[in-house]
């Protein structure tokens, strides 16, 4: 697991608004606007390493970029990476 010293997001959350309007307490975590390929990325991620929420998925991944950038990644590697990415979002526009 986690640990919970890692900044959680909510993605695509309303509840922010909701909160606002309804004086109930305000949610401060931040919301991210991701096109649903990513979305749907991130939540298959979330559920193959059986993490509790989104947040921990994307901290997940923050340190794992973090390991993997102090190896010195190569150019190569960046460059496949980079393309992957760009696959990724150029099918959520289809």
């Amino acid at each position: 697991m986690i640990s919970s010293g890692f900044l959680l997001y909510k993605i695509n959350s309303k509840n922010n608004d909701n909160l606002r309007k309804g004086g109930h307490m305000r949610d401060n975590r931040k919301s991210i606007k991701v096109p649903p390929a990513i979305k749907a990325e991130l939540v298959a991620i979330q559920k193959e390493l059986k993490l509790s929420t989104e947040g921990e998925a994307i901290a997940y991944l923050q340190v794992m970029y973090r390991l993997r950038k102090e190896t010195k990644i190569t150019l190569a590697e960046h460059l496949r990476y980079m393309k992957q990415v760009e696959e990724i979002i150029n099918q959520a526009s289809l």
